[in-house]
């Protein structure tokens, strides 16, 4: 049985915590809504496979003898799956416009970095008891966000299509039967909406950590220690002890190998700031 980190817990003032993920559930339910039209639309490919086993053929290079009506009633289902994946994808890209893509971003950027100076100004406050604080532009960091997720969330569609067409053409020539061909393609809507998840989670992480960056530097914090939430699924390289946390570094540079809480993927880690 494999044993549970154990982990030495430090009373820590609550006041300084931050959550970098603040945000991100929000965003995903924006996310869910074009990951749903997907998964509406993979029905429609689903419904096109049948219900019919595959009949086993021999591979289709090996083919000397000519086409027998099974054959040929294979290959023309093959075709009208193949049509009704074209049909899904042209749906997709009709129904979700890159305008509406970059309006979701935008709102979620500007309620992110709202939370965030809400957040920020109380973390502020209880490390140095000031009651006014500087805010910052941030407008650079909301449109370098807008820009980035909008770029990966047009690969979402077409990545989405392109495995269902990889898995129908392969599961064509094989001889695959209908049933895991429709397992295997239903399996794509789920791991595309488990993208969508890590997406809303590590684009909202990476944009708290700059924005908390941008306002703790504003208002004179030249360094930051590195905190870990302090669980068992802390990462080892953002552990206490041979990790980067309960160290201090500089804002100039970060953490070596690390960068800023919330930048590697999925971190969950908040900068506490330091006052001198």
């Amino acid at each position: 049985m494999a044993k549970t980190k154990k982990r030495k817990t430090k009373k820590r003032n609550k006041a300084l915590e931050l959550d970098t993920f603040a945000g991100s559930r929000e965003y995903f339910r924006d996310l869910l809504r074009i990951t749903k039209v997907l998964a509406s639309l993979t029905n429609r490919i689903l419904n096109a496979v049948g219900e019919d086993e595959a009949p086993e053929l021999d591979r289709v290079d090996a083919l000397k003898q000519p086409k027998s009506n099974k054959q040929k009633a294979h290959e023309r289902r093959a075709r009208k799956v193949q049509a009704a994946i074209d049909s899904a994808e042209s749906s997709f890209t009709s129904s979700v416009s890159i305008d509406e893509v970059t309006t979701i971003i935008r709102k979620n950027a500007g309620k992110i970095d709202k939370a965030n100076r809400q957040a920020v100004f109380k973390q502020a406050k209880a490390a140095i008891g000031v009651q006014k604080l500087e805010n910052p532009d941030t407008a650079k960091q909301r449109a370098t966000f807008v820009k980035d997720n909008v770029k990966v969330i047009k690969t979402i569609g077409p990545e989405h299509f392109s495995k269902i067409r990889k898995i129908v053409d392969e599961g064509f020539k094989g001889g695959t039967s209908s049933r895991v061909l429709k397992d295997k393609i239903a399996e794509v809507a789920n791991i595309t909406e488990r993208r969508a998840a890590l997406i809303a989670r590590d684009q909202v992480g990476s944009l708290n950590a700059q924005l908390t960056k941008e306002r703790h530097v504003a208002n004179g914090f030249t360094s930051f220690i590195w905190r870990n939430v302090g669980d068992e699924r802390v990462r080892d390289e953002h552990e206490s002890g041979g990790g980067v946390a309960d160290k201090e570094y500089p804002y100039s540079t970060g953490a070596p190998g690390e960068g800023f809480p919330g930048d590697p993927i999925a971190c969950r880690c908040f900068a506490e700031p330091v006052f001198k």
